[in-house]
């Protein structure tokens, strides 16, 4: 980081650009579903399409997911 804001204030000139550094765009559309046969288990999926990419490789994403919660003690 620099430190620039430190040798002088707004009142005598000071300013810089915001956003700092590079600015990147993305833009496009994401599906989510989600489905719970049973208590304790989720299923996930989603999908995505961006229009407007600058830093990810394809323009299109697909990703699955399970999760189960065991329980070990309740009252």
């Amino acid at each position: 980081f620099n430190k620039d804001y430190m040798n002088y204030t707004v009142e005598q000139g000071y300013s810089e650009a915001f956003p700092f550094g590079t600015v990147h765009t993305q833009s496009g559309l994401v599906a989510n579903a989600r489905y719970a046969p049973f208590a304790g288990l989720s299923l996930r999926a989603a999908a995505g399409y961006w229009f407007t990419n600058s830093r990810l490789k394809h323009n299109a994403a697909v990703s699955f997911s399970a999760q189960y919660r065991l329980e070990l003690y309740t009252r």
